[in-house]
């Protein structure tokens, strides 16, 4: 890519394709050393992305009641997490059945047995069809998970519409940055008559990618660490469910609603990668910072209060 970069002075003052005038004039620079300047100019873009975001969403922690495994699948991982640890749950206390195929049958007044509304909708699903592929975009289940969700806005873990005002004005700030910078140079490349303009292009649509990722995550900085913290407070349930033939349901259902399918032994839950062979190649949690607190590994009523209180400094940093 194009620039003066051929440029000489007699006393060799300056560099090859580095001189000191191309230090005050970045769009100067030549192909390899202009690549080099956007590629740290678009880190220091992203740091300053993921800093404001941070500073615009961060904040205490708010008071988590740990019993609650399907508001905790909601947080790491939306209505589909909350419908497969629902759906553990529902197994592991025998109100639902899963047949040698992989078909779920629900058992003679299941739905009677349902603990909340949510635990309805996915029995009322079952009971309508044996494929759990279609859970997640059944109608009754995700009306039935919109609670958790506003709980979780309410808390600060999902954004608000105000803070996704903000990430969006932050997002628009830093892609235009980015995009005018490489624009302007090819611009200047194709006016000096070069064009081996591919590896800036390349890096622009890598820009738009990576812009669109840090600007718009799920999560709140609040929301991602209480995520880290309960993964922190749950370490040891993750740890003694590797080493068991099978924990008791609580176990089972808390070891999914924090670490995911993933985290399941198959040994002790075979059914587990039957009805979720894509949650179960890979695991979607990610690590968790500490908490400062030890609650009961079986998922008590503690509120994580107290123990993001120690652990969970982070949330606004």
């Amino acid at each position: 890519m194009g620039g003066p970069g051929d440029r000489r002075s007699g006393g060799g003052s300056e560099a090859r394709g580095f001189g000191a005038s191309e230090l005050m004039n970045p769009f100067d620079l030549t192909g390899p050393w202009f690549l080099l300047f956007y590629v740290v100019l678009s880190f220091g873009v992203f740091f300053g992305m993921w800093f404001f975001r941070k500073a615009l969403e961060g904040g205490d922690c708010p008071a988590f009641d740990t019993s609650d495994a399907y508001l905790i699948g909601y947080l790491r991982g939306g209505i589909a997490e909350a419908a497969r640890v629902a759906t553990v749950s529902l197994v592991e206390r025998g109100l639902l059945q899963v047949e040698s195929d992989g078909k779920v049958k629900i058992k003679k007044g299941a739905k009677d047995a349902a603990r909340n509304l949510f635990e309805q909708a996915v029995l009322t699903y079952f009971q309508g069809s044996d494929n759990p592929a279609g859970l997640f975009k059944d109608s009754g289940v995700k009306y039935a998970s919109q609670a958790y969700a506003d709980q979780l806005a309410r808390m600060g873990a999902l954004p608000s519409a105000a803070q996704k005002t903000q990430r969006i004005i932050v997002f628009a700030a830093a892609l235009g940055l980015l995009l005018a910078v490489g624009m302007f140079k090819i611009d200047v490349a194709i006016s000096r008559g070069r064009y081996n303009i591919g590896f800036l292009i390349g890096l622009m649509i890598v820009d738009v990618i990576l812009t669109i990722a840090i600007g718009f995550p799920r999560l709140t900085a609040i929301g991602s660490s209480m995520v880290a913290d309960l993964q922190s407070l749950f370490s040891r349930l993750k740890k003694a469910q590797s080493t068991t033939t099978h924990g008791t349901p609580n176990e089972a259902v808390m070891l999914a609603a924090v670490f995911g399918m993933a985290a399941m032994p198959a040994v002790a839950y075979p059914y587990v990668k039957q009805l979720f062979p894509k949650a179960t190649s890979s695991s979607t949690s990610s690590c968790g910072s500490s908490c400062g607190s030890s609650s009961s590994d079986s998922g008590g009523g503690s509120s994580c209060g107290g123990g993001c209180g120690g652990g969970c400094g982070g949330c606004g940093s």
